[in-house]
């Protein structure tokens, strides 16, 4: 996944196929806003949370698509 910053959440430049944020649904141009409730605008502060995630647990992602909220669970 390739990810760059910005004053509302991390926007995704790159999703690479077959990985589980493709097969979750995450789009390029998706605007991540919030992961597990809370609020990223960091890549740094987006991957932490990710990476902190017990295995085999789902990750809940709140992002904006083309100015429409969306749930997303990564697996």
């Amino acid at each position: 996944m390739s990810l760059t910053e910005d004053q509302r959440g991390v926007m995704v430049m790159g999703v690479t196929p077959g990985s589980g944020a493709a097969r979750s649904g995450l789009m390029v141009g998706d605007r991540i806003v919030a992961v597990e409730n809370t609020q990223v605008n960091r890549i740094n502060q987006l991957r932490a949370i990710i990476s902190g995630a017990p295995p085999d647990t789902t990750v809940l992602i709140e992002l904006e698509r083309q100015g429409t909220p969306f749930l997303l669970a990564l697996p």
